[in-house]
């Protein structure tokens, strides 16, 4: 992992995780404001679901529910990442920050003929195809566990932040979908 220093690209700057698409992958220092309040405002709800998990439990579960919320904004902007390389741009970074997360292209030098309305369109609608998708994965998963169980209360979560997630982001306005 390498360190990312806000620059003129949008980032804010944070730890390089990894690189796709042939991007580097942010992982912005507001992530883990974010992290921090998902788990501590989480963690009381999960008591309330499962009265008998310990406070230490409830904070780990609330913690990999916002690894979890986390992973599913990364496989949105990868989607976009991909459906914008088939469509002849370039993914100049995906960030994953307090807000969420974005995709960023680079701007093109040369004639932007090949970007039509579909291409926009392909790019903008992937995003929350795969948060549907995710969102079924974890009811699917829902219905195979035991309500309460620590695999309950993460596709629980899993399909109603992808449900949310897939539906605000169908939603027009900047800087949704």
């Amino acid at each position: 992992m390498s360190q990312a220093n806000a620059s003129k690209d949008g980032t804010a700057g944070g730890l390089v995780i990894g690189r796709a698409l042939g991007a580097p992958i942010v992982l912005s220092w507001t992530w883990f404001i974010a992290a921090i309040l998902i788990t501590a405002l989480l963690a009381p709800f999960i008591r309330t679901l499962s009265p008998s998990m310990s406070v230490p439990t409830s904070m780990f579960v609330a913690f990999l529910y916002a690894i979890l919320l986390f992973t599913s904004v990364f496989l949105h902007e990868f989607a976009h990442g991909v459906a914008g390389t088939l469509g002849g741009q370039k993914v100049s970074v995906i960030e994953l920050n307090v807000w969420g997360g974005f995709t960023k292209f680079e701007p093109k030098i040369d004639d932007d003929a090949k970007r039509t309305a579909m291409t926009s369109f392909y790019v903008s609608i992937v995003g929350p195809v795969v948060n549907i998708i995710l969102a079924a994965g974890g009811w699917i998963g829902m219905n195979h566990s035991s309500p309460g169980s620590i695999l309950w209360l993460l596709c629980a979560a899993l399909t109603f932040a992808n449900v949310a997630l897939g539906v605000i982001n169908l939603l027009p306005g900047i800087p949704l979908d």
